[in-house]
């Protein structure tokens, strides 16, 4: 949520829609009680993570994660994504900031049968299992929609 307030309205977007003079974000929730899992999406109307990254990152960084993905491809909106979560650092240089994504796919990682995905333009990133599925698409959805499913422990109900 923070990431939305803080990097997704930094520069124009550039696609026909007007610039917000507000830096809205929305928040959805639904817990799934057959399967007891907890769907949380987070979403923004701003200008996307792969057009955030270059204005956060020095190229040389962004070019080290790509490269790190798959050497000597083209950029895709769904490689940037990938790159934003690889990359572990803030542009701000302090403790603490710039693990915003990496700290979703930690959580991820530990809730076993997790998975997140991450929609911002015309690309998606999956990870689940510890792997990464991308997939890019002819149309953006103008901004960015992170989704976490994340299972839910047994409850008295269950047992």
């Amino acid at each position: 949520m923070i990431n939305c307030v803080n990097h997704a309205y930094e520069a124009p977007r550039n696609d026909g829609l007007p610039r917000s003079a507000i830096k809205k974000w929305w928040m959805f929730c639904r817990q799934n009680l057959e399967e007891n899992t907890l769907f949380i999406a987070v979403c923004d109307l701003g200008i996307g993570i792969p057009r955030s990254l270059p204005i956060k990152y020095p190229s040389e960084i962004i070019r080290r994660a790509l490269d790190f993905l798959s050497p000597g491809r083209r950029t895709t909106d769904a490689r940037m994504i990938q790159a934003a979560i690889e990359i572990a650092r803030s542009r701000t240089d302090r403790q603490g900031r710039g693990l915003g994504l990496h700290n979703l796919k930690r959580i991820i990682d530990d809730a076993k049968g997790g998975r997140l995905y991450i929609f911002s333009n015309s690309g998606l990133v999956r990870y689940f299992e510890r792997t990464h599925v991308r997939e890019n698409f002819r149309r953006s959805i103008l901004g960015t929609v992170v989704v976490w499913s994340i299972p839910l422990g047994a409850t008295d109900e269950q047992n």
